[in-house]
């Protein structure tokens, strides 16, 4: 193991430092064409050295290498011979650490099972000793954090469903009501038409369907007084109507019958007429000739007929 201590290499590190500072100052005080050679000179005696020291310590790096593998195959031997005997020993030492631990957690049995029902877990008491303070802190805690969620998704299950309900109880009593008010829907009042029915008290939705009711009622009970009315107006209007006609009818009698008596006081002062002058049915075509102006009529005789 000595041929691989690093100060060994002092030495060398010394020799290469020196030859270092040697090439700094020699390339400084150089110039010119003389001084261009010896910075090339100098170059290759670094690079030649520089080589040199990487074959030698390749050596030791290969050398190094394999010690190293050595000293972990001895480690893995040795401990391989502790290891076994100390985990047995460090067992044997935490099965009664446990066992002690569980006598003394003994006093917090009760405490820890209170706790335990009161988020509605059981666990057999070995169960319950067998965690330390912080493990069953942590047991208790997530066990109670998924209680409250269990029982807040009840309440919230619960409170849905009420929704629901009452949603669907106000849809129906909405259909219900507007049922209700089909009959007198031309007599609600305007602000009444939409209005949503099922989430009306029930005194409001009877005020409302009250008032539509006496609307039809008062609406109904008006027309048929104006129908009445209509009626009674046009009865008398027929009434005076048929007066007239009547009168009109009388006017038309009277003045026919005026007429009617003219004619016949004419035709039978027409009949005498003809008498008077020899007419009669049978010879008035033949014998005679009426020349009519109006109302006037004259009268020609055939006095004589020439054959000739």
């Amino acid at each position: 193991m000595e041929n691989f201590k690093i100060d060994k290499f002092d030495p060398l590190k010394k020799e290469i430092t020196d030859l270092v500072e040697s090439v700094k100052k020699t390339v400084a005080s150089s110039t010119g064409a003389e001084g261009y050679d010896l910075m090339k000179e100098n170059k290759k005696a670094l690079q030649s050295r520089r080589i040199a020291i990487v074959k030698d310590m390749k050596s030791d790096r290969d050398g190094a290498l394999q010690f190293q593998r050595a000293i972990i195959q001895i480690e893995k031997e040795l401990l391989g011979i502790i290891k076994p005997v100390e985990d047995d020993l460090l067992g044997k030492i935490k099965e009664i650490d446990e066992a002690k631990a569980r006598e003394e957690r003994k006093e917090l049995l009760p405490d820890r099972k209170l706790m335990l029902a009161d988020i509605k877990i059981e666990l057999s008491d070995d169960a319950i000793l067998y965690m330390d303070d912080n493990a069953f802190a942590s047991y208790h805690y997530d066990k109670k954090m998924e209680y409250l969620e269990a029982k807040q998704a009840k309440i919230d299950e619960a409170e849905q469903k009420k929704i629901d309900d009452d949603k669907k109880n106000k849809f129906e009593l909405y259909n219900k009501r507007k049922e209700l008010l089909i009959p007198y829907w031309g007599y609600l009042h305007n602000d009444h038409r939409g209005c949503d029915y099922g989430e009306l008290p029930e005194e409001s939705f009877a005020i409302i369907l009250n008032e539509a009711k006496k609307n039809k009622k008062e609406q109904e009970e008006k027309a048929k007084k104006e129908v009445g009315e209509a009626l009674k107006k046009a009865k008398t209007k027929a009434v005076e109507q048929e007066k007239i006609r009547v009168a009109e009818q009388k006017k038309e009698d009277e003045l026919k019958a005026k007429k009617e008596s003219r004619n016949l006081a004419r035709r039978k002062k027409y009949k005498e007429f003809l008498k008077e002058h020899g007419a009669t049915n049978a010879n008035l075509k033949t014998d005679f000739y009426q020349a009519v102006d109006g109302k006037n009529v004259t009268l020609y005789k055939k006095v004589g007929e020439f054959v000739g």
